[in-house]
């Protein structure tokens, strides 16, 4: 089993890489990458909406690559 100091290590270095980057998409897939290998989750999805509820952004993680566009 993973130790707390391994998995406060592994969430620095996810902060740094999330900070390291300004474009939206690069730190949005870094966010969900990183919080599926924290958490051990097989599939991680974010989605971001507008003031129009209509979708911004939907960023995945883990899934096959048909699997996004049907979820779309």
């Amino acid at each position: 089993m993973e130790t707390l100091r391994e998995r406060v290590t592994r969430l620095s270095a996810a902060v740094l890489r999330v900070s390291g980057s300004l474009d939206l998409e690069t730190v949005l897939q870094e966010v969900v990458e990183s919080a599926r290998a924290l958490t051990g989750a097989r599939y991680g999805l974010i989605v971001t909406v507008d003031s129009a509820m209509d979708v911004e952004e939907f960023v995945t993680s883990g899934l096959a690559p048909g699997e996004k566009e049907r979820m779309a």
